[in-house]
């Protein structure tokens, strides 16, 4: 059976694109007027691991802690603006960078070899 006969197979190779092309222009990006947001480093053993953070701009005393794990493309523009959204709500949101020691999700260019080389790594 060719590939366009095979549905499944059709649609998982036109899902791979739009999930990591350039942002859509429906993207939502929260107001990070009354938070304070940014990359940051987490210590570990032997290097610092990357990682973005939100909170709320004006909090008092210590915060609830929501860690935000990225999902297989790493931490891209969706899962900084969950961090931004939870900061509104009154947490501190971190996103860490899972793959840091083993590469960036953003160099490859399909799936099959994402998650051979880089995903089952973590």
């Amino acid at each position: 059976m060719k590939s366009d006969d095979n549905p499944t197979q059709t649609l998982s190779n036109k899902g791979f694109a739009p999930a990591v092309s350039p942002a859509a222009s429906t993207t939502l990006i929260t107001d990070s007027a009354d938070i304070v947001c940014g990359e940051t480093s987490i210590p570990t053993q032997g290097e610092n691991m990357p990682a973005f953070h939100a909170r709320p701009r004006h909090a008092d005393g210590p915060l609830p802690v929501v860690l935000v794990v990225q999902e297989i493309f790493g931490v891209h523009e969706h899962i900084r603006d969950i961090c931004r959204r939870l900061a509104t709500e009154g947490y501190l949101a971190v996103a860490p960078e899972l793959y840091f020691r083993e590469g960036d999700p953003d160099e490859y260019n399909d799936i099959p070899t994402l998650f051979k080389e880089l995903v089952s790594k973590v």
